[in-house]
């Protein structure tokens, strides 16, 4: 495409704008924020032969057209090429949609440019039809500024009609080139005026700000588009002008001060720097084409009247204006300002006044709106819009003065504005400017303070209805009641075996009385040590008919862990099978519950059998389970639910559900997550079968959904990271579903994770609430317009729950504004079992309900008007795979290690999973603890989920001025590389080229972020976990020779060795061919290369013919 060009002459000076934006390209490589279009249609005839010779004139005449930029020892050098043409390409858009095209010349404008070896220069020409055409000039800004495009479109319609032979050849060049202005740029930064200048800048930007905090809420949302065009109507431009007659300013200068108010509400802040381009063409350079510009930063403090703050603010802008010849990047520089994640570190918020509508055409074909139509070269043009020069800046405003309204364009960074973000923003400001020229002479902050009914603002709960009220009910009468409806028909599927609800009803009695000999009264807790079976949930139901509450025990957690909640739930007795020894650790009496000849045969005691009569000693107040989760003391903390409390959340999930009898269930999850609540007594509390889900199947993406399929299961409740488990053998295999609802609950739900799954034949239910407050709290159909959100929203309270959003000061926050979730309603738990002082914490008064109670879960949201989002934890507790977890617990674990003198706990993201990593300091350099030896350490306290994913050596970790362990700058010293991976400490095995154990090896590395594995090493034991698996399992499948590999191989064969043999075996029905190892840098070539090439595809899919 491009070709080497003769240089003249010696290097050039650059401006220190090019300077800048060089550096930036140079940090940035293959970005393209700073290239510039400008683009319109053409109506009428067009001749490309004519239009190419325009070109070559336009570059021949004008020396910074030809200009490249080459890197001398990281310094840049301009050079003039004697001969560089810009790429002029013409495609055939005769077939495609406006869609279509309007993707082509944004993809067009894309595309980086390489400053050091081509023209910054290329035309786009598309063929719509013989009488339509689309013009697409684009230009790195480095060469160009937005009135030089202007400029260069002049100089083509001249040279494009003299190609026509309408008009004479000739252009009389500018007085003085670009190179004039940058010698004499030069010159100044010699002179006492930039002594002055620079001292100027000096004292107004000392100890600048922080850098602005914008919240969450205005980059969730649509993000398929970019700017947000939007117009000051004329009552309100009427009084922007009249107000800026009143002060002898300037409309910008009402404009900055409106603006400057609206972003310090918005970001909290009262001192603020606004970002200001102004131009550098003073008379002599008006017609030069290149870049001539500068970004004043104007720093002012938002307070006082607004009539006040304008004149502030005008004195300030004089004041710079006057100073404008000195750089930005040059205030930088002095200032040694800390750059934080690439924005920029003295503003983060710009408004540019692009000029008056009647002094440009271009200025009208591109801010007048589409509507708009001017004339080039004897041909009618209109607006073709090009989305450009965004992320440049956090947030910038532009406008024109279109008379009788000012038209105005918001660009947002990605990171931190959606477009419908923005949008919102733009409608937001609108009403401030109204509001602040409407009464210039009030407070700033009283005329901008927070109005419910502009805001639509929850002020107290979002759900303002009455709560229902208070269910005589119990989990057993609700049960009770279906018995009497259908007592023969099916309340439990285990395999070939089955349940009627009246077979359950008789065996959880005759375990109700077996209990009640065995000195359970009503209040105590009761352990249920068993596997998920029809034999737990007839001990679950009898605990409760008995009076008591069931505490699940997961006998797969470490003995001490089970030892505590025993010892903290004053359990008395345990329900077990025969085959379990629990002597070494349990202090509680067992009573065991055998499956033997019939499906469910309880062991009697020898006061014989109960004789069926139908008793029920629980009441709503009494306590119906306790669930234990992570606690931040390093001891696990039980919550205790009551009867009333899950009835509630039942009734109130039936209102979105309406599910009726008959509906078959799955019970998927352990009974030690609150999830198991909903799904167990969901379906035997309203009439449905329950599906028992095996122990073994539950991590068999195959095997689970050939379940669901063959039970004709209709309602299944997953976490997202469930979800995201199956997806894979969801989309491999169709089956004939009969599913109506799936229920997600746990974490975050990302769209992407949902997304594949939504169809018309179910409803998806995103569902939020902590154990605390029974279950769920709020509830969001999902639809396929959420999926814009890049996390799907968690919706409106449930009729049982009442919903707060509170800011530290428990008031409530703007909508939009982050602040912690409070729980309140008939949901709330009775606390924390044995913990008064924690309870009396997390559970406190409801303000707005009479002897009310609320809990305070520590999570944050934002309320966008009609729903609620989910935005992160408020302290250090997180989720894992759906797993609540306090990482206090774990670095308390850790510190009690004896080589170990100082730990911490963070979460990283890994291909949208969050997984654990540790990082400690060692007690002795010399002396380094084994990765192995830490890893049993935790075993013995913590479950597998809670372990770290990856283990990081520190010299000391990083602390804030509270002596608190700063986390983020541990987030960095991992993403600069400066901290050790421990198994990197030990030398990797040595694995035969192209082989399969090189192969996995490779893989294991990748989604472990491990430096090695060792071939010994258990998948598990190196914190992997059954997501991690399926991650590794959806790699393997691809290698060539093994699609036939099951998920359940991977649990068969828990180390490479094991895994590499089978796959070799001749026993197994795969041929395994030779692969190639190939190192992680040359696969991430690979995928660059691959999107370029696809880049390169989109734009010649239309046909396009090449021309230098």
């Amino acid at each position: 495409m491009y070709k080497d060009c003769p240089q003249i002459g010696d290097e050039e000076l650059l401006s220190m704008q090019q300077r800048a934006l060089w550096f930036i390209d140079n940090y940035t490589p293959g970005d393209s924020k700073y290239n510039i279009s400008m683009a319109f249609r053409i109506h009428g005839s067009f001749q490309i032969d004519a239009f190419r010779y325009a070109v070559n004139q336009l570059v021949s005449k004008n020396a910074t057209l030809r200009s490249t930029f080459v890197n001398v020892n990281g310094e840049p050098k301009l050079v003039i090429n004697e001969h560089l043409l810009p790429v002029l390409e013409v495609f055939d858009a005769t077939n495609l949609s406006q869609k279509a095209l309007e993707d082509a010349v944004q993809n067009f404008h894309s595309i980086p440019f390489q400053l050091e070896k081509v023209s910054c220069l290329r035309f786009g020409i598309y063929v719509v039809s013989a009488e339509e055409y689309v013009l697409h000039m684009c230009v790195h800004h480095i060469v160009s500024d937005f009135t030089s495009l202007g400029l260069m479109l002049d100089q083509l319609e001249h040279y494009y009609l003299a190609g026509l032979g309408e008009d004479d050849d000739s252009w009389l060049p500018p007085a003085e080139d670009f190179k004039d202005y940058a010698a004499k740029e030069r010159e100044y930064y010699q002179s006492e005026a930039a002594k002055e200048s620079k001292a100027y800048w000096s004292e107004c930007l000392k100890q600048p700000p922080a850098v602005l905090q914008w919240d969450s809420f205005w980059r969730k949302g649509a993000n398929d588009k970019s700017s947000v065009l939007f117009s000051i109507g004329e009552e309100t431009t009427k009084k922007i002008k009249r107000l800026a007659s009143k002060i002898g300013g300037s409309v910008f200068t009402v404009m900055l001060a409106a603006w400057s108010a609206y972003i310090a509400r918005e970001t909290k802040t009262a001192d603020i720097v606004m970002g200001v381009p102004v131009s550098m063409r003073h008379s002599v350079h008006q017609h030069i084409i290149g870049c001539l510009f500068n970004v004043l930063p104007i720093r002012l403090s938002v307070d006082q009247t607004f009539h006040h703050f304008l004149l502030a603010a005008k004195e300030r802008l004089l004041s710079a204006l006057d100073n404008r010849n000195f750089c930005l990047s040059q205030m930088v520089e002095h200032l040694a300002v800390e750059r934080n994640d690439g924005r920029n570190p003295l503003f983060q918020a710009m408004v540019n006044m692009l000029g008056h509508v009647e002094q440009s055409r271009w200025l009208a074909l591109e801010m007048a709106g589409d509507s708009v139509q001017v004339s080039w070269a004897g041909r009618t043009i209109s607006p073709f819009r090009v989305c450009q020069q965004e992320g440049q800046i956090d947030i910038e405003l532009l406008f024109v003065d279109a008379g009788s309204q000012l038209r105005c364009e918001l660009k947002g960074d990605k990171h931190f504005f959606s477009h419908s973000g923005l949008q919102i923003f733009a409608e937001r400001f609108e009403l401030v400017v109204e509001a602040l020229v409407a009464a210039p002479d009030e407070e700033i902050n009283t005329l901008l303070a927070p109005k419910s009914e502009d805001y639509n603002l929850p002020f107290g709960p979002i759900n303002s209805d009455a709560l229902p009220e208070v269910s005589n009910q119990t989990i057993i009468s609700l049960f009770d009641q279906w018995v009497t409806q259908q007592a023969a028909s099916t309340a439990i599927r285990y395999g070939v075996d089955t349940l009627t609800y009246l077979d359950l009803q008789h065996w959880s009695q005759e375990v109700a009385v077996q209990l009640i000999q065995n000195g359970v009264v009503p209040g105590d807790r009761v352990g249920v040590a068993l596997l998920p079976s029809p034999e737990a949930v007839v001990a679950m139901l009898g605990i409760m008919r008995a009076g008591a509450g069931y505490v699940p025990l997961d006998l797969r957690l470490p003995q001490k862990r089970l030892a505590q909640i025993v010892e903290q739930s004053e359990m008395k007795l345990i329900v077990v099978n025969t085959d379990v020894d629990l002597d070494d650790w349990c202090t509680a009496k067992l009573m065991t519950i055998t499956a033997t000849e019939s499906p469910l045969t309880v062991r009697r005691t020898e006061h014989g059998t109960f004789n069926h009569c139908t008793f029920n000693y629980c009441t709503p107040a009494s306590i119906a389970y306790s669930v234990f989760t992570s606690g931040s003391t390093g001891t696990p903390k039980g919550i205790d639910v009551e009867h009333g409390n899950v009835v509630s959340c039942l009734n109130a999930m039936s209102e979105y559900l309406a599910h009726a009898p008959g509906e078959v269930w799955t019970w998927f999850h352990a009974a030690s997550f609150d999830l198991s609540v909903w799904e167990l007594w969901g379906a035997l509390c309203s009439g449905g079968a329950l599906v028992v889900v095996p122990d073994d199947l539950r991590n068999q993406p195959d095997k689970f959904l050939d379940l669901v399929a063959a039970e004709q299961v209709t309602i299944v409740s997953q976490t997202p990271s469930g979800l995201k488990n199956l997806l894979s053998e969801f989309r491999h295999r169709p089956r004939a579903y009969a599913i109506k609802h799936w229920v997600i609950c746990g974490e975050a739900l990302l769209s992407a994770t949902v997304r594949p799954y939504l169809s018309a034949q179910w409803t998806f239910w995103n569902m939020y609430g902590p154990a605390e407050t029974t279950i769920f709290a709020t509830v969001e159909k999902v639809t396929e317009e959420l999926t814009d959100y890049n996390v799907i929203p968690i919706g409106k309270p449930l009729s049982f729950a009442t919903v707060y959003l509170l800011n530290p000061s428990r008031q409530t926050p703007l909508m939009g504004e982050v602040g912690e979730i409070y729980i309140g309603g008939r949901g709330v738990a009775r606390g924390y079992v044995g913990l008064e002082q924690l309870t009396t914490q997390c559970f406190i008064a409801d303000p707005y309900i009479h002897h009310g109670r609320m809990y305070k879960t520590g999570d944050l949201a934002y309320w966008d008007g009609e729903r609620i989002h989910f935005c992160g934890r408020v302290d250090d507790q997180v989720k894992v795979s759906g797993y609540r977890i306090e990482i206090a617990e774990i670095e308390d674990c850790l510190n009690r290690h004896h080589a170990i003198a100082d730990a911490a706990v963070i979460v990283e993201s890994h291909e949208g999973l969050n997984r654990l990593v540790a990082i400690f300091v060692p007690v002795s350099k010399d002396n380094l603890p084994e990765e192995s030896a830490i890893r049993d350490h935790l075993k013995a306290y913590l479950p597998i989920y809670m372990l770290p994913g990856r283990m990081m050596l520190a010299d000391e970790l990083p602390r804030n001025a509270h002596n608190k362990i700063d986390r983020r700058a541990l987030n960095g010293l991992i993403e600069a590389g400066q901290l050790t991976d421990i198994s990197s400490l030990r030398p990797a095995p040595v694995l035969p080229v192209d082989s399969v154990f090189a192969e996995i090896s490779r893989i294991w590395c990748e989604v472990l972020g491990r430096s090695t594995v060792g071939l010994d090493d258990a998948f598990f034991n190196i914190g992997g976990n059954s997501l991690a698996l399926m991650q590794i399992y959806a790699q393997l499948v691809q290698l060539p020779g093994c699609g036939a590999l099951a998920p359940s191989d991977l649990f068969r064969f828990p180390t490479i060795r094991k895994l590499a043999n089978y796959l070799l075996s001749p026993l197994q029905p795969m041929v395994l061919v030779e692969v190639a190892d190939k190192s992680s840098q040359t696969r991430r070539q690979k995928t660059l290369n691959a999107r370029k090439a696809l880049k390169e595809r989109q734009i010649h899919s239309l046909k396009g013919e090449q021309d230098v």
